[in-house]
């Protein structure tokens, strides 16, 4: 049986005493025999384990309370299974004999006593025995009288006190069962307090959900593994942390993601070897110690395999879940030992980088991943501040029909003005938001300020604005937010907003979560009169199946696919298949990121409707936008062909660029 943990400190005589003053007694002369049992509860509360604590309360019973054969019974940690321990056997001699006293879910009509009188052993089977003593009962053996006290805690009945008087054959002493009750009720005190000091001991050190070691234990057991300069081999600690959890915890229940998040450990666990350590340090964040690693390369593949597990789909609750993870690698150092919280947090700088470049990707410590670390959280400061405040703004990126050069619409994107640091880029603050859950007030009010500042231009331009677009893309987490289509409404009313000028941006990962529910929602969207378009095609997944059935009005090609034109013969034949596959499903598409005259040629011989990027515009703070509608968009800088059919368009993504 299990040790269990010490009473922190011991339990006070006076709490045991305070304990008696609330039970009534029958007789004065009692008085001595309580203060003697009392006395005792020290004896008690130091016992070391369960079956000392046992074999202590029974010789109480015999020795302070004076009942002649004593057995007392109390469950083991399973709580299925009660344990028995004997004082005295029939003839009064003293025994140490320990047994199963019954296995909890045996039938009822087993349930039942019996007294083996040669092997002075009782077996005592199910719930009979403990709902014939809820109250205390005694009944006659053949040689005497038999008690059964219950041992009963806040959980209900955990034990039973057997004692009698076979060896006399005399009556059972009233006064000895009182005393005996508050012997059970002492036990019963000890066993449950115990039993919770041993839930908290286990739930610091260990994590309740995944069952994995707790942050302290990793780390108690880093800092030993540190000091072991005699252990030949190297060794690492990995941070890993699963990508898009924010998606995830948003849109499934608490008790889901806590089913992933079990799997997810499980799988971790498949990967360790014998001498490696894996601990849950947070909601989505573990850390692994891998011992040993040659070197730096058997690391970087170690982390591969955890990242190529993880990809494998899970089966949660009959969904199918994709876990991507990204991982951060610091090795030892081969110069003086580590204190083991330094190299955690070595561990998650290099995570910090691995994020920085995407899902699913791995990066090694070197010292200035600390600074870029600092500087992460620094900014993560920062951007809640900035959300507070409202220091952003608005550009404004032209996007042109390629067969007349003429401006159809603007890309809405954002802009940070920091304090010290000037104009910050989307880049490098949009995944911090995605991360903190920032992106839901940002992108709401990208869309707010986009229809508001379309509202200016009409009023002060007039019919020059009255068909230009603005392209607004939707995060993830706003696209799945259940009242989307209730805010965008609302922005709609208070801008004036006509919904054919707003075109909304969604990507395909935002699509691909649940196609279904994605088609329901973009199906909401498109009744209020709106254009939708599926922004960055061809970076995720998408099936074509899924894109016949959802009710887009564009695609538009990723910057990725634009900038290989001319150089990349393959790229080229997807570029013009999704130029004819939009023909064919009638929708438009539009080119973005387009740089260079090689690419604008290549697009145009593709047929492709439309195209924004450097070489037609920069994105445009919003009273340059407004000089160049007008001018009637002719300021546009660029050499196309022109033709007398003239069609308008949207711009795109505000938080993308």
């Amino acid at each position: 049986m299990a040790s269990l943990p010490k009473a922190d400190g011991g339990i006070r005589r006076v709490d045991w005493l305070e304990h008696g003053r609330k039970l009534s007694f029958r007789y004065e002369d009692q008085a001595s025999d309580l203060v003697a049992l009392l006395s005792a509860a020290d004896e008690l509360v130091g016992a070391p384990d369960q079956d000392t604590l046992m074999r202590r309360a029974v010789e109480i019973a015999r020795e302070r309370i004076g009942l002649e054969r004593v057995a007392l019974y109390l469950e083991d940690d399973s709580g299925r299974v009660m344990n028995g321990t004997w004082g005295t056997d029939l003839e009064g001699r003293t025994t140490d004999e320990r047994h199963y006293a019954y296995a909890k879910g045996e039938p009822e009509e087993k349930a039942h006593h019996l007294m083996d009188e040669g092997r002075a052993r009782w077996l005592v089977f199910e719930d009979a025995a403990l709902m014939a003593s809820e109250n205390g009962t005694s009944r006659m053996v053949r040689r005497g009288w038999l008690a059964l006290t219950p041992i009963r805690s806040m959980r209900g009945p955990i034990g039973l006190l057997f004692n009698d008087t076979a060896m006399s054959g005399q009556p059972l002493d009233v006064a000895k069962q009182e005393l005996a009750a508050i012997l059970c009720s002492l036990v019963a005190s000890i066993v449950e307090r115990k039993r919770v000091e041993e839930q908290l001991l286990r739930r610091s050190m260990f994590d309740e959900s995944t069952g994995m070691p707790s942050q302290a234990l990793f780390i108690d057991r880093l800092q030993r593994r540190s000091l072991q300069v005699e252990r030949e081999g190297r060794y690492a600690v990995m941070a890993l942390s699963l990508d898009r959890w924010s998606t995830i915890s948003e849109t499934y229940s608490p008790h889901f993601y806590e089913a992933f998040l079990g799997q997810v450990a499980q799988r971790l666990s498949f990967c360790l070897r014998p001498g490696d350590t894996a601990s849950r340090l947070s909601t989505n964040e573990f850390a692994i110690l891998a011992d040993p690693v040659e070197d730096e390369a058997e690391a970087e593949a170690f982390a591969s395999r955890l990242l190529a597990t993880l990809a494998r789909p899970l089966a949660v609750e009959g969904e199918e879940i994709i876990a991507t993870a990204s991982v951060g690698i610091a090795m030892d150092s081969e110069e003086s030992p580590i204190v083991a919280e330094e190299h955690l947090q070595n561990a998650r700088a290099a995570l910090a980088k691995a994020k920085s470049g995407g899902v699913s990707r791995s990066a090694s410590f070197n010292p200035a991943d600390r600074e870029l670390l600092l500087r992460s959280y620094r900014l993560e400061h920062d951007l809640h501040q900035a959300v507070e405040q409202g220091d952003f703004l608005m550009h404004y990126q032209p996007i042109v029909r390629l067969d007349t050069g003429e401006l159809s619409g603007f890309e809405s994107l954002i802009r940070w003005i920091h304090p010290t640091r000037g104009m910050v880029m989307p880049g490098m603050f949009i995944p911090l938001a995605e991360d903190n859950g920032l992106i839901r007030p940002i992108g709401e009010w990208v869309l707010s300020e986009s229809c508001r500042q379309s509202g200016v231009w009409r009023k002060e331009l007039g019919g020059r604005s009255s068909g230009v677009t603005l392209s607004v893309n939707l995060s993830v987490k706003q696209f799945l937010q259940p009242d989307l289509y209730e805010r965008i409404e609302r922005i709609l009313d208070r801008t004036g907003m006509p919904p054919r000028l707003l075109h909304l941006e969604i990507t395909e990962s935002a699509v691909m979560e649940d196609p279904e529910q994605a088609r329901g929602v973009l199906s909401r969207l498109k009744s209020l009169g709106l254009l939708l378009s599926l922004d960055d095609f061809g970076t995720g997944f998408s099936s074509l199946s899924y894109l016949t059935r959802l009710p887009l009005d564009i695609l538009k090609i990723d910057r990725s696919f634009v900038m290989r034109l001319g150089h990349d013969a393959r790229t080229e034949a997807v570029v013009r298949a999704v130029c004819d596959l939009s023909r064919d499903l009638g929708m438009e598409v539009i080119a973005e990121g387009v740089e260079t005259p090689q690419q604008l040629e290549a697009l145009r011989s593709f047929d492709c409707q439309y195209v924004q990027g450097y070489i037609v515009a920069k994105p445009l703070a919003p009273d340059e936008a407004g000089k160049l509608l007008a001018g009637g968009g002719n300021h546009l800088d660029i050499e196309m062909p022109r033709t007398t059919r003239r069609t308008q368009i949207l711009p795109r993504n505000t938080l993308g660029e």
